[in-house]
């Protein structure tokens, strides 16, 4: 039986038998943030002077306390103007970390957004980035409109970035967990699960961030989506949860349910915008999860608010020139 199949059945057992997912409320929960103010929180807006976006850096570094900050994309300023200046930003922040490593304070981790093409990861690799995220999705039709690729050439560029240790951590996004923009229809339930056992196989992959890209994601939704995550034994620890708020109270239900549930890490930014007005239309983009709510879930869920306890340490395994993917 091909895993398609397999995977086919149990969702029909799910939905026969109306399991629910396995939920964790009496175990000691600890939360953590990864900050996408610089990069998904400016995309929707103006674009902003370097010298503010290095201001707003700081005060996402003082205040949000959380154990990875991304910073801009490496994505050509003409295609999106809000990123440009990212390496500079990139490079200031990363001075500002070198100076609290010397001081024996605890940082995050810093990532850049780099699309997927070995073109981009070789200008990662050739600015010396760490730890990089990649735009993938569930649905092919916003991924090649997003970044005119398929699903299947960004998974080989994300395996064999992996493979070769070019990078020290690797988050992807999946988008259209739920719902694509494109097609305006929801995404296969198949498809949401073969694409996390995918990415989930590759060790450098520490992160597969589910978004929920138009935030049309209901609490209803998510359990049954778990539920299947679940039973195809998909390991929660790897997974976070990217989430726009159209409507607040449906968020907060959505990330206390995912807490419940396992899953620990999520998006969060300081502005109050979010979504990328390149690929959505304006009635689309809709605001990421600001840290008071997150912390408010946290609260309904006994959590604790983890933040950087180990003091700043840069791990470069590649600085030379990519081999071309045979």
């Amino acid at each position: 039986m091909c895993i398609k199949q397999c995977i086919q059945k149990c969702i029909q057992k799910v939905l026969h038998s109306r399991e629910s997912i396995s939920y964790l409320q009496w175990q000691k929960k600890n939360i953590s943030l990864f900050d996408v103010t610089l990069r998904d929180g400016l995309q929707g807006g103006s674009p902003m002077p370097l010298y503010n976006k290095q201001k707003l850096f700081k005060q996402v570094l003082n205040k949000q306390h959380a154990m990875a900050i991304e910073i801009g994309s490496l994505v050509s300023p003409k295609v999106l103007p809000q990123m440009e200046n990212s390496l500079d930003v990139y490079k200031f922040a990363n001075k500002i970390l070198e100076e609290r490593k010397e001081s024996r304070q605890a940082c995050p981790d810093i990532y850049m957004l780099v699309p997927p093409s070995m073109q981009y990861m070789q200008l990662a690799i050739n600015n010396k980035i760490t730890n990089i995220s990649v735009p993938a999705s569930f649905s092919e039709p916003f991924q090649q409109k997003n970044v005119r690729m398929s699903l299947i050439d960004t998974y080989k560029v994300v395996s064999y970035i992996s493979k070769n240790n070019y990078f020290s951590k690797i988050k992807v996004y999946l988008s259209c967990f739920n719902e694509c923009p494109i097609i305006k229809n929801r995404v296969c339930i198949i498809d949401i699960v073969q694409n996390i056992l995918r990415y989930s196989k590759l060790d450098k992959v520490n992160d597969i961030c589910l978004s929920d890209t138009i935030g049309t994601l209901t609490p209803a939704d998510l359990e049954s989506i778990l539920t299947i995550l679940q039973r195809n034994s998909i390991p929660f620890k790897k997974l976070s949860l990217h989430l726009h708020v159209k409507d607040e109270q449906t968020t907060l239900d959505n990330i206390v349910l995912a807490v419940n549930a396992g899953i620990t890490k999520f998006d969060v930014s300081m502005v109050k915008s979010g979504g990328c007005n390149v690929t959505l239309t304006s009635d689309c983009l809709h605001r990421n999860v600001s840290p008071e709510l997150l912390m408010q879930a946290a609260n309904k869920t006994k959590s604790n608010i983890i933040i950087p306890t180990k003091p700043y340490k840069t791990v470069v395994p590649w600085y030379g020139p990519i081999d071309p993917i045979i």
